[in-house]
């Protein structure tokens, strides 16, 4: 949680309610977004100097909105310049491991209340990725709105050259391809569990 939302701050300063709603509209194959996560994190994040926040005034409602500090940029190039390991946990998964102890007749029900839930991620994965490539098709240019956004926004403008943005855009669309890819995979691999299943 701490990566993301370092990663996040360093295209603008956010409020923990913008925060919130990009993980969860938009991360949710890596991360749950609870309110009590990110408020958790945030905190440990203030506790290192990786963030501070500045208090904003909007319609007579005042707006704690949280920044990247020159040690949270540091802290964050570092832990994403070490190699990925395949460390993914899922404590979910714990009860696929044991639902031979389930009543035989609500295993199916299970994996089906799972499979639909997967499905209501795909259709969100993959209106995102569409809204992306309109966007793409409109705007051939669209990284530079990366630039804008930081410049505006208090985000992380060393690192919004031409290029920089072209690459920001390109692992944001990897990843959201990826996390399309996975959840196909998932919903396909649960309907032949469910034949399977069937069949034993």
């Amino acid at each position: 949680m701490d990566v993301i939302i370092l990663g996040l701050l360093m295209l603008k300063g956010m409020t923990i309610y913008e925060i919130r709603k990009i993980i969860s509209e938009q991360f949710t194959f890596i991360s749950s977004g609870s309110t009590g996560a990110i408020q958790g994190s945030i905190k440990r994040l203030m506790e290192k100097n990786f963030l501070y926040f500045e208090e904003k005034k909007e319609k007579n409602i005042t707006k704690k909105y949280y920044y990247i500090t020159a040690e949270g940029k540091a802290f964050l190039i570092k832990s994403i310049s070490q190699p990925m390991q395949n460390k993914q946990t899922d404590l979910e998964l714990s009860k696929l491991m044991f639902m031979g102890y389930v009543e035989p007749e609500k295993r199916i029900g299970l994996i089906d209340a799972y499979i639909q839930e997967l499905r209501e991620e795909q259709m969100i994965l993959t209106h995102l990725g569409k809204m992306l490539d309109d966007v793409k098709e409109q705007q051939p240019d669209y990284h530079k709105m990366y630039q804008q956004m930081a410049y505006e926004n208090g985000g992380a403008i060393e690192f919004m050259s031409d290029q920089g943005t072209r690459d920001i855009a390109f692992f944001n669309q990897a990843t959201l391809r990826l996390g399309i890819d996975m959840v196909d995979f998932l919903i396909n691999w649960y309907e032949d569990l469910k034949m399977k299943m069937r069949c034993s």
